[in-house]
């Protein structure tokens, strides 16, 4: 009978453990508990100036918490998408997915969350489509959208996520986004005398 070497299943349970604690979500304010935390995503929008807004109304019925609303007032055909978005550090060359949960509040309603990755801190220039986007089910309720997952670029030093709404139709379109995650490896750069590494990651991970 072939002998099983214990210590060597153990060490592979191991480094596959800390294979997936090292993956956290990245996004900063991503459950939009509280109202102050919409303060932490970049105000994108092409349609008015109050498009995003915080609502109190929570995918998971949590009491005391809540949701990202953002809304479009222009036909898709005049202008662009309402968004909001973040721009943060990540590891070259790590796998990642990402997604959210969304509710269609009214109007004809055409969403997604897309990520880009940038080899400069300010996710402006010369940037690379994380395809393809995370995209809702627009059946009624609260809906997880699809998963987008892949490899970041060996040059992709940040990425910058953003919750997109056009306006298919008239009126005003608008959609609740919830949960939010980009969960891939942590940046290199993240590990500095101010970062403690025992922090617990518990309300980062999905």
């Amino acid at each position: 009978m072939r002998r099983i070497d214990i210590s060597v299943i153990a060490s592979l349970f191991f480094c596959g453990s800390t294979a997936m604690a090292n993956e956290v979500n990245l996004l900063s304010n991503p459950d939009f508990s509280a109202s102050a935390e919409i303060h932490g995503w970049d105000n994108l929008t092409y349609s008015s100036e109050d498009a995003l807004t915080w609502a109190n109304v929570d995918a998971d019925n949590k009491k005391n918490s809540g949701s990202a609303q953002l809304s479009n007032d222009q036909p898709y055909m005049t202008d662009g998408a309402s968004a909001t978005g973040q721009c943060f550090a990540v590891k070259p060359g790590a796998s990642y997915r990402y997604g959210a949960k969304t509710q269609v509040v009214s109007g004809d309603v055409v969403a997604a969350m897309v990520c880009q990755s940038f080899s400069e801190s300010t996710c402006q220039a010369n940037l690379t489509d994380l395809s393809p986007h995370a995209a809702p089910d627009y059946g009624a309720g609260w809906q997880p959208t699809s998963v987008a997952s892949g490899r970041l670029d060996a040059s992709a030093s940040y990425v910058r996520c953003m919750l997109t709404v056009w306006n298919d139709g008239t009126g005003n379109a608008t959609m609740h986004f919830d949960d939010v995650y980009f969960v891939s490896e942590r940046p290199d750069a993240v590990f500095s005398n101010n970062f403690d590494a025992s922090e617990d990651d518990a309300s980062h991970t999905m």
